[in-house]
């Protein structure tokens, strides 16, 4: 059996041929060009990835913009028309009042109307216009109650009063009073004048008296129209 030198040498460097070097550079610049393909394979994935992503993205905020700008829309449309509601309302609303007002003014007149016909009668029988001698005599009846503790007193009439009542200018008289005739008084009028004061039984004492009964049934405000009324009547009677 021959053996090779080459084999003896078991610890000896392997001596590579020259077909052995070519396979194992072969074999790295493999290696290098895998790694490379790879990595651009790896880069193409992750833009495609980002690519996706991004247009994910832009489709998302591109629907939630519409998703926006369509309740913006129904929002506007809800507004006006709450609006639009609203405005009918208030023209319901404008017309009923309105409706009212002039029913109430009408009201108003008619209520005013009886109430200056009241006052009409009202102002006649305490000014002592219509009234009858019995009515009259009543009148100084009054007075003289009043006039049950006076000492003195100066009583004034109409001169007309005094010819158709001489009985009251005799018991005006027989309590001492000093009576008086005046052509300045109308009929029904009288004037009592004491130490303690003055009775007046006058019209303008008689329209003063009604417009303060005026003035508590309707207050200070707006009773310029009753009392000029009432003024007017008296100024008649």
């Amino acid at each position: 059996m021959i053996i090779k030198k080459r084999q003896l040498l078991i610890d000896a460097p392997c001596i590579v041929g020259k077909k052995e070097r070519q396979n194992n550079d072969s074999n790295d610049a493999f290696d290098s060009t895998t790694v490379t393909k790879i990595l651009e394979e790896a880069k193409a994935k992750a833009d495609e990835i980002l690519r996706q992503a991004e247009a994910e993205a832009s489709k998302m905020l591109n629907e939630a913009k519409e998703k926006r700008q369509k309740m913006i829309h129904e929002i506007e449309l809800e507004r006006q028309q709450f609006r639009k509601y609203v405005a009918e309302a208030s023209q319901r609303l404008n017309v009923l009042v309105s409706s009212f007002q002039r029913q109430l003014d009408q009201k108003r007149e008619e209520m005013f109307e009886e109430l200056t016909d009241l006052l009409r009668i009202l102002i006649e029988k305490i000014a002592f216009r219509s009234l009858d001698q019995v009515d009259f005599r009543q009148k100084m009846k009054k007075i003289f109650s009043k006039l049950s503790e006076v000492r003195s007193a100066k009583v004034i009439f109409n001169e007309k009063d005094a010819e158709t009542f001489p009985e009251i200018l005799k018991q005006c008289e027989a309590m001492g009073f000093e009576v008086v005739r005046s052509s300045s008084l109308k009929p029904g009028e009288v004037l009592v004048d004491t130490e303690l004061g003055v009775l007046d039984g006058t019209n303008r004492a008689a329209v003063m008296l009604v417009e303060r009964l005026i003035e508590e049934v309707f207050g200070p405000v707006g009773t310029n129209e009753v009392s000029q009324t009432v003024q007017g009547e008296a100024q008649q009677s």
